[in-house]
């Protein structure tokens, strides 16, 4: 579909990761994705939970975080989206049979119950098995405060300074070492690397691409 109108559009990248992707694609530009930073809650004392956030699917890595936070013995809690079709069979397939004790399941988080979620985990855990292009819930943590430990892939090299606002993990057998190690990152850097993803960048970033366009259809109007 974006090679049939590559002749009469400029596409705007979320990421590097999804520029390399299709580097063939009429790319203008990349602007991360952004969020109104000052909207989430920042809290510099943690609670002794991660926190697994996002939707019930096997990319997204639930149980991984399942086998990482119990390696680590670190209670675990996870928030998803879990109702569709196959969302629900990889819920009852791979994640019910192991909840219980340190590991709590909340459902389908709320903004309200996210950002409570967010601002009070010690981390959250991102174990991500595709090349995900952007992962906004990556900034919505930053933001918070709450470092992130996530494995590599997409995006995530973009948005996580390593070793400064969260750790990232070649291999899913890497996570526990470094649940272990999270508490050293500090909230307040984490939450000066969320700035860089502000609604107010994204806006300069997206009127940065689109000035020279302008120009250039002005002038060929000319």
């Amino acid at each position: 579909y974006y090679r049939a109108i590559a002749d009469r559009v400029a596409l705007v990248a979320i990421s590097q990761a999804q520029r390399r992707q299709l580097p063939d694609l009429p790319w203008a530009g990349v602007v991360h994705n952004g969020i109104p930073v000052h909207q989430y809650p920042y809290r510099a004392d943690k609670e002794d939970f991660a926190l697994f956030l996002g939707r019930m699917h096997p990319v997204k890595g639930a149980h991984l975080a399942i086998q990482a936070a119990r390696a680590a013995g670190v209670p675990l809690v996870l928030a998803a989206k879990c109702s569709e079709p196959a969302e629900l069979a990889y819920f009852q397939r791979e994640i019910r049979p192991h909840l219980g004790g340190d590991v709590t399941w909340v459902g389908e988080a709320d903004t309200a119950v996210k950002k409570d979620l967010l601002a009070r985990a010690r981390c959250l855990l991102f174990p991500v098995r595709w090349q995900e292009p952007f992962g906004i819930v990556l900034v919505e943590a930053l933001a918070c405060g709450t470092p992130v430990v996530a494995l590599a892939g997409g995006a995530v090299a973009e948005i996580i300074a390593d070793g400064r606002t969260g750790l990232v993990a070649e291999r899913p057998e890497d996570l526990p070492a470094l649940l272990d190690r999270v508490e050293r990152i500090d909230p307040a850097a984490c939450r000066e690397r969320a700035w860089r993803f502000d609604v107010a960048a994204m806006v300069a970033g997206y009127e940065a691409v689109y000035a020279p366009l302008i120009r250039g259809a002005d002038c060929a109007a000319a």
